[in-house]
């Protein structure tokens, strides 16, 4: 073994970090979690870089991947990637220092160097173990025969599992410059702390007629942190406090970073700093859907996402909005008053709630006690300002739940996959109306959030195949149990006015290869930073379940 600088073990986010003058040599759980290593196309941002594939360990993990994640769409997809690059690649060949002739392919900015020498597999063991052995094996190979010429550096063992370093002591980290590829999601917005002095150049920008940072001198004073990406947004001094006037978006067009827009119409206040940042996203996207038209939030359970486009969903929808915000209930009942007669005699008379004798009854406008589910409609498709449409897209199969068995007609099928929905606008519609100082109950809130639910239209990704609603509001709720495919499709419906709105918790996952290879995972990597999408990861909890359970691992 050839001594060279150690670099010890550490860990990298961003593929744009690779260097061009290291051969790298991956672990196969590397490629199927994250085969937009190998993503190469005419506009390929990344750089260049080099890995070297084993043949025969991909074609193992593949072979018992297949059954396991999600119907084999992502080992599908790295063999697509790998096949496309020998066929459309430059090819070229190099002979290795022990006398060995190795082929090359190279397709724009990524070159594979195919490992095809043979090893024997004990397929009755772990085939991780048994994996993460060879590809030791394999980065101790290459650190004796690689061409010194080309890749200086030398070669780096590149995985995306921190327990190889249950594996590899100290020295052998060392040795094979173990680098680990932390492949998560792109947050969405980056924290400036308050002694920066970007800070207070925000400050002072507030009371300016132009409200604003250039990007110019932002970039200028952050000169090691990477560019911004489009539609980044900028957290500027507390990271988690629920202040919306600390938080600026990257708005590429103007060049500028704008303090947040679109809050004002919000009917509460947000919980935390990342519930802001969704709520301005989603009013971008309804006011430019043929500019920003997809809204992806990602992020673990209880950090509020769905509870976040619930209330967005609300406040920019006007007959949601009225409904919230309703001031008469009929079903409002008073006590028992005890009534004094002119010859001295009590009578009690029992407390049924008249409405005209309600002080808001003379606020508002008289209410059916039984509305009919076609007003909604009637009226979402009569205000301009709204959307015409509101379709929550629901999984067909949900942690191993099969409804297709369960009785009655096709909505009390849908009833279990739809009960979330309903909580959380009855939640939604509880803060409201307490914030606004009107009546509310918990039998009134969700008396309204059925009948809010009424205007909803609650598909599954089959019945939305070939559908393009315009000007509608489509919600793709728990997306991480949807296929490639499917998330796919999800972005090719909206039409003119409409927007995509993808909720999603990775780390809910059942196949083998975690959050990272989940197919929102997979497309948030590919599409943050890109033009058409608003995304983020949410992290901090605002439920009290996982409040509590910060720092816990179960």
């Amino acid at each position: 073994m050839r001594s060279r600088k150690a670099k010890g073990d550490k860990g990298i986010c961003d593929l744009r970090k690779l260097s061009q003058h290291v051969l790298y040599v991956v672990t196969p759980d590397l490629l199927l979690n994250f085969p937009d290593a190998l993503y190469a196309d005419d506009t390929d941002e990344l750089g260049k870089r080099c890995f070297v594939v084993s043949n025969v360990l991909i074609n193992i993990y593949t072979k018992f991947s297949s059954a396991e994640t999600q119907n084999g769409e992502i080992s599908a997809e790295l063999i697509y990637l790998l096949s496309t690059i020998q066929q459309d690649g430059k090819h070229s060949s190099f002979t290795s220092t022990d006398g060995q002739v190795h082929d090359v392919y190279t397709l724009n900015n990524v070159s594979i160097i195919l490992d095809n020498r043979k090893h024997s597999f004990d397929l009755e063991t772990d085939i991780e173990k048994e994996g993460l052995r060879y590809s030791i094996a394999t980065a101790e190979y290459w650190s004796e025969q690689y061409p010194h010429k080309k890749f200086k550096d030398g070669v780096t063992l590149l995985t995306n599992d921190r327990a190889i370093s249950l594996y590899l002591s100290k020295e052998l980290q060392r040795k094979y410059n173990l680098t680990i590829l932390d492949p998560s999601i792109h947050a969405g917005y980056r924290v400036i702390p308050a002694d920066n002095e970007l800070y207070a150049l925000w400050l002072n920008s507030r009371g300016s007629k132009t409200p604003g940072i250039p990007v110019k001198e932002f970039q200028a004073a952050l000169k090691d942190q990477p560019p911004l990406a489009k539609n980044e947004y900028v957290v500027f001094g507390d990271e988690f406090s629920p202040n919306g006037n600390n938080i600026g978006f990257y708005n590429y067009r103007t060049q500028m970073i704008e303090p947040l827009q679109y809050l004002s119409t919000l009917l509460t206040s947000a919980k935390s700093t990342e519930q802001n940042i969704v709520f301005d996203m989603l009013g971008r996207a309804r006011a430019n859907p043929d500019i920003n038209p997809y809204v992806i939030v990602a992020g673990p359970q209880g950090t509020g996402k769905t509870y976040s486009v619930v209330l967005a969903m609300l406040s920019m929808t006007e007959p949601f909005r009225k409904r919230a915000l309703m001031q008469t209930h009929p079903q409002l009942e008073e006590p028992d008053q005890v009534r004094t007669k002119p010859d001295g005699t009590e009578t009690k008379v029992n407390g049924k709630h008249n409405p005209k004798k309600d002080p808001c009854y003379q606020k508002g406008s008289k209410k059916k006690s039984k509305s009919d589910p076609l007003d909604i409609l009637s009226e979402l498709s009569k205000d301009s300002d709204s959307f015409s449409r509101i379709l929550v897209v629901v999984p067909d199969k949900q942690m191993g739940a099969k409804t297709e068995t369960l009785p009655g007609d096709r909505m009390a099928k849908m009833a279990p996959k739809i009960a979330a929905m309903r909580e959380l606008l009855a939640q939604a519609i509880m803060q409201i109306r307490k914030q606004s100082g009107l009546v509310y109950s918990e039998s009134l809130c969700f008396s309204i959030a059925d009948e809010i639910m009424t205007g909803i239209e609650f598909v599954t990704m089959g019945e939305l195949s070939s559908r393009s609603p315009t000007n509608a509001l489509i919600i793709l709720d728990e997306g991480q149990f949807h296929t490639p495919a499917q998330i796919r499709l999800a972005i090719g419906r909206p039409a003119e006015g409409s927007i995509l709105v993808i909720l999603a918790d990775p780390y809910q996952t059942m196949n083998r290869f975690g959050a990272m290879g989940n197919s929102v995972a997979m497309v948030m990597r590919r599409v943050c930073g890109k033009a058409p999408f608003l995304t983020i990861v949410t992290r901090k909890p605002v439920r009290n379940g996982p409040k509590l359970m910060e720092g816990i691992r179960i």
